[in-house]
């Protein structure tokens, strides 16, 4: 009769041990696959396409966390307690809510670096600045599928929900590569490189789209949204600076390196 509660005390642990090893190995694998993806770039782009191309991406990524607006980390505190608390009409609203803000974030943002880019466009390579108009995609792309994800860990699917962007986007963005280079007449250049990873995101964003359907409740699908507009306002404005501050970090520096210094700089 005494063990019963140690074990049922114990999933929880096993359960983040299992998530954690998974985390962790799709990460290896998701690094692995980067590491050769980049080293194929390289040698198929060459230095100054390579560097637009990273430039390009940096900017995209960068404005994607900004447009996230600190809703993965609302959404995994938010679908936790209304779980908890059956709160279903909660869930549908707080997901219907961030999907509209960063929606909107993400359109304002690409307008204001549109507006940018095209004021600086003289001043800018023009690699870069080629490289930089289909990567706006990435903004609205990248910052829904960290809302998605903050959600399927809200679910408890942490590793369900990283596998569309940390394997299935790098595996097809390597089979791409290897199309387009086939098919191309004059190679593979730093644009179309970057058209490549808008649609390998925008599949890993579908994909993910529809495993996040699947792992909903099913009393969840058809609940009235509730909205609590104002207490989700304040809990973004304060994960915003957590979760920019990293992000700045890691992309501003191949951002303002290559839009000072040129693509090949980068």
């Amino acid at each position: 009769k005494e063990v019963a509660p140690a074990k049922v005390r114990a999933h929880p642990y096993r359960a983040l041990q299992i998530s954690a090893l998974g985390t962790f190995g799709l990460r290896v694998v998701r690094g692995g696959l980067g590491f050769i993806t980049s080293l194929i770039l390289a040698r198929l782009l060459g230095p100054q396409d390579f560097g637009a191309y990273s430039v390009a991406l940096a900017i995209g990524w960068l404005l994607a966390g900004v447009a996230v607006v600190g809703t993965q980390q609302l959404l995994i505190r938010e679908i936790a307690v209304a779980c908890a608390q059956a709160r279903w009409d909660r869930l549908q609203g707080v997901l219907r809510w961030t999907s509209r803000v960063v929606w909107l974030s993400a359109i304002a943002l690409c307008g204001v670096a549109a507006a940018v880019a095209a004021t600086l466009g003289d001043r800018l390579d023009p690699l870069i600045l080629n490289s930089l108009w289909p990567a706006l995609l990435l903004v609205p792309l990248g910052a829904q599928i960290a809302r998605r994800q903050g959600a399927m860990q809200g679910l408890e699917q942490l590793i369900t929900g990283q596998v569309p962007e940390l394997l299935v986007q790098p595996l097809l963005m390597l089979g791409l590569i290897a199309v387009a280079d086939t098919l191309a007449r004059e190679g593979l250049t730093a644009s179309l490189a970057v058209w490549l990873r808008v649609f390998a995101t925008a599949v890993a964003l579908w994909l993910g789209h529809r495993l996040l359907k699947h792992a909903l409740p099913r009393v969840a699908l058809g609940a009235h949204p509730e909205e609590g507009r104002r207490g989700w306002r304040r809990a973004c404005a304060g994960f915003l600076v957590l979760s920019v501050t990293p992000l700045l970090v890691a992309q501003a520096p191949v951002a303002m390196l290559g839009s000072i210094r040129g693509a090949e700089e980068a």
